[in-house]
């Protein structure tokens, strides 16, 4: 049969000469991840330590991972403005809603200035 015992089956020669699923597009493998309710469209796919959505893009050919809520901005309202960060005002990290009241772009300075005025920040120096 040419399958060398112990030799993985994607070495075989000729094995998969076609594709049997069609490649998806990035907006089919997202959407469907995403829990929309009346507030928060909440993520379901993998998350970071933090809670934040991630999920695999490849970008100029190669593969990495990129944070879901900048995905869900980018496929509804186009690129993130250069020297802008999107910041969530929900303050659920999970949340990939692009609307304002959600997430919004910003600068380092505001995501910081409403991150310590929402008690979410974190100081060693600031007492418990």
């Amino acid at each position: 049969m040419g399958h060398v015992k112990g030799q993985p089956m994607r070495y075989i020669l000729g094995h998969k000469r076609f594709n049997r699923w069609p490649e998806r597009t990035l907006a089919e493998r997202f959407w469907p991840r995403v829990e929309k309710t009346d507030g928060c469209w909440l993520w379901k796919g993998a998350t970071d330590p933090h809670g934040y959505g991630r999920i695999a893009v490849t970008e100029a050919g190669k593969k990495r991972s990129k944070l879901a809520h900048h995905v869900a901005w980018e496929l509804t309202n186009g690129p993130i403005p250069e020297g802008a960060l999107l910041m969530h005002q929900c303050d659920t990290p999970a949340c990939v809603r692009p609307d304002p009241q959600h997430v919004r772009p910003g600068t380092q300075a505001e995501n910081m200035r409403g991150c310590v005025q929402r008690g979410r920040h974190f100081s060693p120096f600031r007492p418990a």
